[in-house]
């Protein structure tokens, strides 16, 4: 079972930091979660609030900044440092907050592509792809990645270097339904389950359709054993090293 850190490991260091992402790299677990909004140039900052009041002490939305403006703030990440930090056999869950940006969710691609070409070629850059994961709360922003990587990938000729192939998972809320996901499930790779909805109907489902199944946020080990009796594939902690 995988064991992915919850906003770069939070439990150890300032999360979606560089130090947080710097300790991933040194322990022992198989990836990490970090969070993405947009500024009103649709760029994505590494954050999970909306605002940057409470690790930055700013009383302003990051939607209403540009990606200069945050460059002047100490400790505020972007995408490319996170690519640039993280060990490459790690996995990265990359949760995209909020509603669909077009531009935003383009400029996550490009900056995606613009790395993976620069160090990376053929298998090596096919199977670094695999280690990035889209994720969303947001139906919308699953069904655009799934369906613009199919898109990506027609004229590809089976061309290890010009495959996209990342996964996509919606995550669920801890009011979730199987029953309302229906046809939009074509759209996912997997779901990322809230603990309090976890049961052996979701399971049977999400395996039936071979789609992988991660479960949030586990902080115990009396959740992590009951979790682990379910057929999962990983869970999301923001004190992964815990659980081991």
């Amino acid at each position: 079972m995988k064991l992915i850190g919850h906003r770069a490991s939070c439990g150890y260091f300032i999360e979606n930091s560089i130090d947080a992402i710097e300790y991933s790299n040194k322990i022992d677990i198989d990836g990490i979660e970090i969070d993405i909004q947009f500024t009103s140039d649709n760029y994505p900052i590494i954050s999970h609030d909306r605002t940057l009041e409470r690790l930055f002490k700013k009383d302003f939305f990051i939607h209403d900044i540009t990606k200069k403006d945050c460059s002047n703030l100490t400790n505020l990440i972007y995408l490319e440092d996170v690519l640039q930090k993280i060990k490459p056999n790690l996995q990265l869950f990359i949760e995209i907050k909020g509603e669909f940006n077009l531009k935003g969710c383009e400029n996550i691609l490009n900056i995606l592509e613009k790395f993976s070409s620069e160090k990376f070629s053929g298998i090596d850059k096919f199977n670094w792809y695999k280690n990035i994961s889209i994720c969303s709360f947001n139906e919308n922003i699953c069904q655009y990645f799934y369906d613009i990587k199919l898109y990506l990938n027609i004229d590809t000729d089976f061309n290890y270097e010009n495959i996209i192939n990342y996964n996509v998972f919606f995550i669920t809320a801890n009011t979730f339904n199987i029953n309302t996901i229906g046809k939009n499930f074509s759209h996912f790779n997997g779901l990322i389950i809230h603990h309090e909805n976890i049961n052996k109907e979701i399971i049977e489902f999400c395996k039936k359709q071979e789609k992988f199944i991660y479960v949030y946020t586990i902080n115990s080990r009396l959740l992590f054993n009951y979790v682990k009796t379910f057929n999962i594939d990983g869970v999301i902690s923001d004190v992964p090293l815990e659980l081991k």
